[in-house]
């Protein structure tokens, strides 16, 4: 009977440490593919992709539709058109005298959404955010294949719970549907 008992633990303690190891594995390689994700998104930012050539590469900017009614997107792709790198959205809604602008900026990766970013401001004046530091709630998000595999909120000094719900944006979605809309529409 000791013996019995001795076997089964050894097998649910193998299982354990198997099980254990192959978790870190896959935690050690999620964070590997989100540093090099966001080595890859501060490349994007700071290329000045308006229009111009950065490292061999030329990039364009698309705008779609033309600014209408406080929303619009803003479309960066290679020269050819053919691979698209990322998509800004921002919309502006006046509500109570206070102004809310959303940002959706999400970035592919050979066609394929990897990240997105989240930024919302509330200001009493109109005026277009120069930096983070101006943005109550900012949320980053990372996917492989289709799935989120890490939501990171980096602020989140919202004051008022009519904001909250604006919080809840599923940025994979988005992204997706951006692609689908804007991002072959070339």
């Amino acid at each position: 009977m000791k013996r019995k008992i001795f076997s089964i633990s050894a097998v649910f303690f193998i299982t354990l440490v198997f099980n254990v190891s192959f978790a870190q594995k896959d935690t050690l390689k999620n964070t590997l593919y989100i540093s090099d994700i966001e080595n890859y998104m501060k490349y994007i930012d700071t290329t000045g992709l308006d229009t111009g050539s950065f490292n061999g590469t030329t990039y364009t900017r698309s705008r779609k539709p033309k600014p209408i009614g406080g929303f619009g997107f803003d479309i960066f792709t290679n020269i050819n058109k053919d691979s698209v790198v990322k998509i800004e959205y921002h919309s502006t809604i006046y509500v109570d005298n206070v102004y809310t602008n959303t940002y959706k900026t999400c970035y592919y990766k050979n066609n394929l959404l990897v990240a997105a970013k989240l930024k919302l401001e509330v200001v009493a004046t109109l005026k277009l955010a120069s930096n983070d530091a101006s943005f109550p709630y900012i949320r980053k998000e990372f996917f492989r294949d289709n799935k989120l595999i890490s939501s990171v909120v980096l602020k989140n000094i919202l004051k008022k719970r009519k904001y909250i719900r604006k919080t809840r944006a599923i940025l994979l979605d988005d992204g997706l549907d951006f692609f689908k809309e804007y991002g072959k529409s070339f």
